[in-house]
Order: C-alpha cells, then structure tokens, then sequence
C-alpha cells in the first residue's frame, strides 16, 4: 500500500486503526474508515480492510505501517459496515448499541470531510 501525503478522493483511499490488526489465513485485516461518494453524495464509511497476497509472507513485520507499506492486494476494498450520509445511517447487520458507536465515529468525520478521525492513520491506498 501506498501513504498517501494528502487526502485526493481518487485514489480511493482507507484511515486505519493499525492496532487494530488481525491475521487472516493469506493476509491482515485492520479496522478502517473511509470517503466514499455516491449519487453526487459523500458517505463517511467503517468497517475492515483486507489485505491480503498470495504466497503469504512467512514473517510479517511487527510495526503496522512497516507492513501496509508491503506490496498488498486490496482489490476487494473496504468491506462497509456502516455508513453515514449526513442524514441516514445504514448498518442493517450490527445491533443499535454497536451502531451508535459507529455513528459517534462517523458524524463527526464527515462534519470534518476530509479529515482523518483520531485513532486512525491515514490516508492509505492501493492506487498511487
């Protein structure tokens, strides 16, 4: 993954929550938040990031941003469980309790768009 120095839409890019980190069997998964536009609307978005490549790596580094930096496949994206439009939130598969804690993160990173909300790092890409 790439460390973008600036925020550019375009480039599809993920804050993560590097302690946040779990193996997966081929990969890593992170909890992420994310920009995304849809219907000329900007969502603020959460949920996890795989990364993942095959063959996996034997040794992954320690430091998470030692190991985003690697050469990762993220073709997938962000897998969204909830999402905020300004208006809405849509996270029809976590309990209420579980979704408030979203929307505390999400309300206030779009109410700041294009900011990185704290406890993140970002913004990370596949895409230069």
């Amino acid at each position: 993954m790439i460390r973008l120095t600036e925020f550019k839409m375009s480039a599809r890019p993920y804050a993560i929550n590097l302690g946040s980190r779990r193996p997966a069997s081929t990969g890593v998964t992170f909890n992420a938040v994310w920009y995304r536009r849809k219907a000329r609307v900007t969502h603020a978005c959460a949920g996890r990031l795989d990364v993942w490549r095959l063959p996996m790596p034997a040794v992954l580094p320690d430091d998470p941003a030692e190991l985003l930096a690697q050469e990762w496949d993220g073709r997938y994206g962000g897998h969204c469980v909830a999402r905020w439009d300004g208006s809405n939130l849509w996270a029809p598969q976590i309990p209420y309790e579980r979704a408030q804690e979203y929307l505390a993160v999400l309300r206030p990173m779009l109410d700041r768009f294009p900011a990185c909300p704290p406890g993140y790092d970002g913004w990370w890409t596949f895409n230069g």
